[in-house]
């Protein structure tokens, strides 16, 4: 089977967005999710995509598109997960139900990759960003894999 990989779909975003979200409130508490309310992160359980999706909460979701994907979009996620954690960001996860709501861009045209570096047609994927990442950062990224960027 030939495996397919992303280049560097997260390497920008990673490096860009080292930031966490807040663990405490304004008076200093820490913030405990009791579970007795929903608490609005601006992302819905509705996805942006129903293809399976690789998320990193906040910045940016792969949403594997292309149907040379098939099979290989968990291990591609962990792969991309292994890479933002070696290089000091955030885990990814695996969404199978897809990207959420909430994204402020999308990245489209994008390809990825066999073993020799070559872009694959039919291994596409799209990229949704969120408001943990500037739109210069989304853009910037988008532009850096050959994909064509735009705001929602």
């Amino acid at each position: 089977m030939t495996r397919f990989f992303i280049i560097s779909a997260f390497a920008f975003t990673v490096s860009a967005c080292g930031d966490k979200a807040p663990t405490v409130d304004d008076s200093g508490a820490a913030l405990v999710d009791t579970g007795e309310e929903d608490i609005d992160d601006g992302v819905s359980d509705d996805g942006v995509s129903d293809a399976p999706g690789c998320y990193q909460e906040s910045v940016a979701c792969n949403a594997f598109t292309g149907p040379a994907w098939a099979g290989q979009e968990e291990a591609s996620c962990q792969a991309s997960s292994d890479y933002s954690v070696e290089n000091g960001g955030a885990a990814m996860v695996y969404l199978a139900e897809g990207c959420p709501d909430g994204a402020v861009s999308v990245c489209s045209d994008l390809f990825g990759r066999d073993d020799a570096g070559n872009p694959v047609e039919a291994a596409s994927y799209v990229m949704y960003f969120y408001s943990g990442i500037s739109a210069d950062q989304a853009l910037a990224s988008c532009d850096e894999n050959g994909g064509s960027f735009a705001p929602f």
